[in-house]
């Protein structure tokens, strides 16, 4: 959230009723060149917390997954040679009736569907 957000909700005055100069000299004045800077940059809330996304490599979301599987008796392997022809990159295997439960799984959206990988975090 920018200031300006962060002062409507305080006072419930519109952002359109204020100017910048007058938020400058409302901020203490340590914090006035930070938060010029910023409001500069990036003066839409929107922007802000859209623009932000949180990297993860593909090994810790590969690591959250199998935590999450292993509660079910599945595990995600990786193929290797020319099983990935058949089963794609990654599969998913039921370790208790060893069988291939899921074939060409997609990381990132097999990582939201189980809710591992959260909206605000990308797979690098």
């Amino acid at each position: 959230m920018c200031y300006v957000h962060y002062l409507d909700r305080q006072s419930g005055a519109s952002s359109s009723s204020y100017h910048f100069g007058a938020i400058r000299a409302a901020l203490p004045r340590t914090h006035r060149r930070i938060d010029a800077l910023s409001y500069r940059l990036t003066h839409s809330c929107a922007r802000t917390i859209d623009a932000v996304k949180v990297p993860i490599t593909e090994k810790a979301l590969y690591q959250r997954i199998n935590r999450k599987l292993r509660e079910r008796g599945e595990v995600l392997k990786r193929a290797r040679g020319h099983v990935e022809i058949t089963l794609g990159e990654y599969y998913v295997v039921n370790v208790k009736q060893n069988f291939v439960a899921q074939h060409h799984v997609s990381l990132d959206e097999f990582g939201r569907e189980l809710g591992v990988l959260a909206e605000w975090e990308s797979l690098q």
